[in-house]
C-alpha cells in the first residue's frame, strides 16, 4: 500500500512543479509523470537487478530478467533484442519497459488498457500492452484483471431459472 501512496504523491509532486496557470495537465507532464512513476515502480521491484545492471556486471540467473538481455534508458530498464533493427516500429515497441505486473501501479494500469480496451477478450487487452510494456506474466495479469472486474463478471454469469415447485 504505501507504494500506491508513494505513486499517487510522486504524481502530485511532478503536477504540481510543473502544473499550468490553468491548472490542466499537457501531454509533456503526462509523459513525465508517467516515465517517473515507471522508474519508481522498477526500483520497488528490480532493485538489485538495476544495480547490477549500472555496475555492469551480469544478472545471476536465478533473476527473473535473466533472459531478457535488459538494459537501463533514460532510467528505465528495457528490454534489448532482434527488434532493435526494426525500423518500421515505434522506440517503444522496439524496446519496451520491463514491469512486474504484481506492483499496484501495474495492476491499475492493467485494468486501465482493460476498460480502455471495452472489457474485450484477454489477446486484445495484451497486445495494446505489449506495443509499450513488456509484461512478466503478461497472460496472468490481464486474466486477473478480467476476474476483479464486476462488468466481466457480470457478462460471464449465467443465469439459473428458478426451481419449479410443487
Amino acid at each position: 500500500m504505501s507504494t500506491t501512496k508513494n505513486g499517487q504523491d510522486l504524481m502530485q509532486t511532478i503536477t504540481r512543479r510543473t502544473a499550468t496557470p490553468s491548472g490542466e495537465i499537457n501531454l509533456s507532464e503526462e509523459v513525465d509523470a508517467e516515465t517517473q512513476l515507471l522508474i519508481q515502480m522498477q526500483k520497488d521491484s528490480f532493485a538489485t537487478e538495476i544495480k547490477l545492471i549500472t555496475q555492469g556486471k551480469q544478472l545471476p540467473k536465478s533473476s527473473k530478467l535473466y533472459k531478457l538481455s535488459p538494459a537501463l534508458h533514460n532510467g528505465l530498464l528495457i528490454v534489448k533484442g532482434r527488434l532493435d533493427n526494426a525500423f518500421e516500429s515505434q522506440q517503444q515497441t522496439r524496446r519496451p519497459t520491463i514491469v512486474d505486473p504484481k506492483h499496484p501501479y501495474m495492476r491499475l494500469l492493467v485494468d486501465n488498457y482493460h476498460t480502455k480496451c471495452d472489457h474485450h477478450g484477454q489477446e486484445r487487452i495484451a497486445n495494446e500492452l505489449r506495443q509499450k510494456y513488456y509484461v512478466l506474466g503478461l497472460r496472468t495479469a490481464v486474466r486477473s484483471a478480467q476476474n476483479r472486474c464486476q462488468i466481466c463478471k457480470n457478462k460471464r454469469a449465467i443465469p439459473t431459472p428458478p426451481e419449479m415447485g410443487q
